[in-house]
């Protein structure tokens, strides 16, 4: 190549022959170009590598939202099993309301508990005698 470059540069000026510094000049040319080819893929692979990290980072985010809806809706679904339950029966132990739930919902089951029995939504009756507490709509709450 470097040799085809010499002759062209030595046809350019109208000479036949090659000379010292048309291979010189020639050997300049092919370095530059080789430089310029290693900063493109270099670049390319730079670009490549912000695009995929760009696209991971969109992917994580998509993931985290889709993965809190769905928190959030098991947790909708806890409450209103909950509700319902009690609405039907008046009282409930813990272990009755948790059946209530569906197997799908189950394990979001006591941080929706006692998120409710913290707020004050859920009352608590203490059982006597060796019965387990049952729970009751706040009045309030009821309506």
């Amino acid at each position: 190549t470097r040799l085809k470059v010499a002759f062209g540069l030595a046809l350019l000026v109208g000479r036949k022959d090659i000379e010292g510094d048309d291979w010189k000049i020639a050997g300049d040319l092919l370095d530059v170009s080789k430089q310029v080819r290693a900063d493109l893929r270099t670049a390319v692979a730079d670009r490549r590598r912000r695009d995929n990290t760009a696209r991971a980072h969109d992917q994580a985010d998509r993931e985290q939202i889709v993965a809190a809806r769905l928190d959030d809706d098991r947790q909708k679904r806890v409450s209103l099993a909950i509700i319902r339950k009690l609405k039907r029966t008046g009282r409930a132990t813990r272990r009755e309301l948790r059946i209530a739930c569906t197997r799908a919902i189950r394990d979001d089951f006591d941080p929706v508990f006692e998120m409710l029995v913290d707020k004050e939504f859920l009352v608590c009756q203490p059982g006597g005698d060796g019965r387990a507490d049952e729970y009751k709509l706040a009045a309030d709450f009821s309506a």
